[in-house]
């Protein structure tokens, strides 16, 4: 009859590595995760071959999923270091600038380069949210100055950001 020993691992060959006994811990502890924010959208718009289905092409070109990128668009993800170094260098490459990777990601919604036209290398525009389908300016959006904006997103949602303002305060 063959039984194996009393212990929790079997013994091995010669020359086989033995595995070490791993002690399994419940967690039970809730982590709270911190707010990321970011302006790929904004970053999006400013860069011509992603005017049409951005966020599907940013992904193909980064090699990830078009959730994984969606669930960070919207700020309802952490990425990891490799990811935002990737997607650093695929809008570097297609912005033919150097970007720092902090200026597309932040904890704290603020960024080292407040105008994201400044960021891009775009002379000026306005955010698409400025107009209604018409052309007019919407009311609230009044302030917002041509190249002096910038498109902060996080889980609470998309908020638009007149640098101008932030100045003034």
């Amino acid at each position: 009859m063959n039984q194996h020993p009393p212990t929790s691992f079997r013994l091995h060959k010669p020359g086989q590595r033995q595995k070490r006994p791993v002690k399994r811990v419940p967690f039970t502890r809730k982590v709270s995760q911190q707010e990321i924010h970011n302006r790929i959208k904004a970053i999006l718009e400013h860069i011509q071959d992603y005017y049409f289905q951005g966020a599907s092409h940013l992904a193909r070109d980064a090699g990830i999923s078009r959730s994984a990128l969606s669930r960070l668009m919207s700020g309802r993800s952490s990425p990891s270091y490799a990811l935002v170094c990737t997607l650093t260098s695929v809008l570097e490459n297609k912005l033919g600038r150097r970007v720092d990777p902090r200026d597309i990601i932040s904890l704290d919604g603020e960024y080292l380069t407040p105008s994201i036209c400044e960021l891009t290398g775009c002379k000026g525009c306005l955010p698409k949210q400025v107009s209604d389908k018409e052309g007019a300016v919407n009311p609230e959006y009044r302030h917002i100055r041509s190249g002096k904006w910038s498109l902060d997103t996080s889980a609470q949602g998309d908020r638009l950001v007149s640098i101008e303002r932030e100045a003034e305060e």
